[in-house]
C-alpha cells in the first residue's frame, strides 16, 4: 500500500479522472514523484469496478482500492448485506479468508467483534485503512495463516466462522472441496471446536447433493443470484444439527429479493400436473434451477408444468411472487402456424427464449430475423404431448 496515494493532491487528481480509461492513465506520465502511473490507474480501475459492485464504498471519500483480482474476488454489496443478515447481533465472527475485507466490514456493522485473517500483508494494510475510513473500530486484523491462528484460539471463541476457500491453484480454477484452500473438509472438527456456526461461500458450480453428504451439521444451503446469474452458494452448518437441510433459492434485486425454500424430500414427493400454455408463463430464476426445485415450486404456486423436461410453468391467473420472470401471454400459436405466417409475422423484435426445443435461440433469431427486444418475449417450447409452441408475451 502506497500511502502517498492518500495525499490531498493525488486524491483530487483521481476524482478528476475517474471517468478515464485506466489503461490510458497507466500509459501517461504520472504527475506525482512518489505515485506511479500504474498505481493511479489501479485506483481509477478499482473505483470504476466498485461503482457498480460496491457503490457505498465507491462514493465514500478516500477509499483505497487493491488490485483488480481482489476486487473481482470480493463480495458485492448485495451479497455482503445478505450474509450480514445471517449473523445474529452482538456475535463474535472470524473470517478465515478475508481478502479485501468486504464481508468483514458488513459483519462488523452488526457484530460485537470480527477477526480478519489474511496472509497477504498488503491486503491487510489496505483493509485496515479502509475499515478506519468507514468508521469500523471492532475489527482485529491478523496477518498470518488463518488455520494456525484458529488453532491457537480457545475453544468456543467465536459464534461464527466465515470461510470463502480459494478456488484458484497455480492459475487453474478448482471447484471440489478438497481442492480448495483451506480444505474445509479437513478442518471440520477444528471449526466446531472454535465456533457453533460455520458459514461457507462456495462455487455455484458445486453439486448440492454432494455437499449434503460431505459437510457435517449442514442446516441450510442458499443459492444466490444477481441479474439472472448465480453468484454464490452459501452453506450454513450449525453444531449438533441432525435434520434434513433446507435449500433456499434467492433472487436479489436492488431494493428487494424473491426467495423460495424447500427440502429435497419435498421435491421428491411433490406431485405436479402438466398442461398447455395458459395466460401466464413463468421462467424460473437461475437460483431456482440450480437448487433443483422443479416440482415443488409448481405445487407451491399452484402452477402447471409444460412438460417434465421443459422448466417452464403456466397458470390462468397471475402469481406475482414467483421467483423468476413472469410473462403475460398475448399471442399463442403452434410452431407450424408460426412458420406459415412468413413475412406476415407481426413480431420482429423480442427476447428469444428456448426451452426443450430442437432449434437454438441464435438460429431462430437469424432464421426469422428477430431483433432483441426490451420487455417483449418470444418463447419457443414443447409441452408434455410433444406439441411445439411459440408464445409471444410481455414481461410483467
Amino acid at each position: 500500500m502506497n500511502r502517498d496515494i492518500l495525499a490531498k493532491e493525488v486524491q483530487e487528481f483521481l476524482r478528476d479522472n475517474l471517468e478515464k480509461q485506466a489503461t490510458d492513465v497507466a500509459l501517461d506520465k504520472s504527475p506525482f514523484a512518489n505515485v506511479s502511473s500504474q498505481e493511479l490507474a489501479q485506483q481509477i480501475e478499482g473505483w470504476q469496478k466498485c461503482a457498480k459492485k460496491l457503490p457505498t464504498w465507491a462514493y465514500h471519500p478516500d477509499i483505497y482500492y487493491p488490485k483488480r483480482i481482489h476486487i473481482e474476488q470480493a463480495s458485492s454489496e448485495h451479497t455482503a448485506l445478505l450474509k450480514q443478515n445471517l449473523i445474529k447481533p452482538d456475535s463474535r465472527v472470524i473470517d478465515l479468508t478475508a481478502g479485501m475485507g468486504v464481508d468483514v466490514a458488513y459483519f462488523a456493522q452488526v457484530s460485537k467483534q470480527v477477526v480478519y485473517c489474511e496472509l497477504n500483508e498488503d491486503l491487510v494494510e489496505i483493509a485496515k485503512y479502509n475499515s478506519q475510513t468507514l468508521g469500523l473500530d471492532n475489527i482485529e486484523f491478523i496477518n498470518q495463516d488463518s488455520i494456525a491462528y484458529l488453532e491457537s484460539c480457545e475453544d468456543r471463541s467465536f459464534d461464527y466462522i466465515f470461510v470463502d476457500p480459494s478456488r484458484r491453484n497455480q492459475g487453474q480454477r478448482k471447484f471440489l472441496l478438497d481442492e480448495c484452500e483451506p480444505n474445509i473438509l479437513e478442518h471440520q472438527e477444528l471449526f466446531f471446536k472454535k465456533a457453533t456456526t460455520v458459514l461457507t461461500k462456495l462455487s455455484p458450480l458445486l453439486d448440492i447433493k454432494s455437499l449434503i453428504n460431505q459437510l457435517d451439521y449442514l442446516n441450510k444451503v442458499i443459492i444466490v443470484s444477481v441479474d439472472g446469474e448465480c453468484k454464490e452458494l452459501l452453506c450454513i452448518q450449525v453444531k449438533g444439527y441432525i435434520g434434513e437441510p433446507s435449500i433456499q433459492a434467492i433472487r436479489l434485486f436492488k431494493e428487494f429479493m424473491q426467495d423460495y425454500t424447500f427440502t429435497f424430500s419435498e421435491e421428491k414427493e411433490a406431485k405436479i400436473t402438466f398442461g398447455e400454455p395458459q395466460d401466464w408463463i413463468y421462467i424460473p430464476d437461475a437460483s431456482l434451477l440450480k437448487a433443483g426445485a422443479f416440482k415443488s415450486v409448481a405445487r407451491s404456486f399452484e402452477l402447471k408444468k409444460l412438460s417434465k423436461n421443459t422448466h417452464l410453468y403456466t397458470s390462468g391467473k397471475r402469481k406475482s411472487d414467483f421467483p423468476g420472470r413472469t410473462i403475460q401471454v398475448l399471442m399463442k400459436m403452434t410452431f407450424r402456424e408460426f412458420k406459415k405466417m412468413g413475412k406476415k409475422r407481426p413480431i420482429h423484435k423480442a427476447n428469444v427464449v428456448v426451452r426443450n426445443f430442437p432449434i437454438k435461440a441464435e438460429e431462430l433469431q437469424k432464421r426469422y430475423k428477430i431483433k432483441a427486444g426490451m420487455n417483449d418475449y418470444l418463447i419457443f417450447t414443447s409441452d408434455s404431448k410433444g406439441n411445439q409452441w411459440v408464445l409471444f408475451g410481455i414481461l410483467n
